[in-house]
């Protein structure tokens, strides 16, 4: 399989082609296989918000914590391109949520920038540890916006 090849998982995760993600892993294809920028078939799904692509590579193997070259994991990603329905499935999944990624931050502290409440409910239901610092010394408290959510967010951080 070449590096630019259009028939690996990866690309068939960015055409949403599920029948052809199941013919490369039935080839043996690596369902952990990097790509660009060393993104994984996890990361790709979680970017384009592909939950039935995410749940098809979680139960056949695909690892949530990989990073990708700029250390966001498949959560990372989700949350940061404010993908709730895949952040909400990587989470309930056990994806780590207290992991430090690109930024300098956890998945937490980054859902809360992104005023995503529901996924930082969730988070924090799964274990997500509001007291942890970012890289920048911050905790998720910290990154609460100002607008329609924040006494919402306050009242569950506190």
């Amino acid at each position: 399989m070449g590096w630019f090849s259009p028939d690996t998982i990866t690309d068939f995760v960015r055409r949403g082609d599920l029948d052809g993600i199941r013919h490369r892993l039935e080839l043996g294809d690596d369902v952990n296989e990097r790509r660009s920028f060393q993104w994984t078939p996890l990361i790709e799904a979680s970017y384009f918000n592909r939950c039935y692509i995410i749940q098809f590579l979680l139960d056949n193997g695909a690892d949530m914590e990989l990073t990708e070259i700029s250390d966001q994991t498949a959560l990372h990603k989700a949350i940061d391109c404010k993908n709730t329905d895949a952040a909400l499935l990587l989470t309930r999944r056990g994806a780590c949520a207290n992991k430090i990624g690109d930024m300098g931050r956890t998945p937490l502290q980054t859902a809360v920038k992104r005023d995503l409440l529901e996924v930082t409910a969730e988070l924090l239901k799964y274990g997500a540890d509001p007291t942890l610092r970012s890289n920048d010394n911050k905790s998720a408290r910290d990154y609460v916006q100002w607008g329609p959510n924040r006494e919402a967010f306050y009242k569950l951080l506190d």
